[in-house]
């Protein structure tokens, strides 16, 4: 059964207005601060999907993802304090 035309109607406006406030506020804060501290932010997205599926979700975080996450974060703490 093909989707209905609502459903298509809600995916692309969500997905539209997600990306046209993620878009503004990238170039906003582009005037703010440098590219390079901006693009080390985005490796913090899956460090806080962990977070959010944990506490919202009730997923289970495996001590690898904790391991990996340190990781993340060091990275990027090292990237912007360098």
């Amino acid at each position: 059964m093909p989707p209905s035309l609502d459903y298509i109607a809600v995916i692309l406006y969500t997905s539209i207005c997600a990306q046209g406030v993620a878009l503004t506020l990238w170039v906003l804060l582009l005037r703010e601060e440098e590219a390079t501290v901006l693009s080390s932010s985005s490796f913090m997205v899956p460090v806080a999907a962990i977070i959010f599926g944990w506490l919202i979700l009730g997923e289970t975080v495996e001590p690898k993802v904790l391991f990996g996450s340190a990781l993340i974060l060091a990275g990027v703490y090292m990237v912007n304090k360098v």
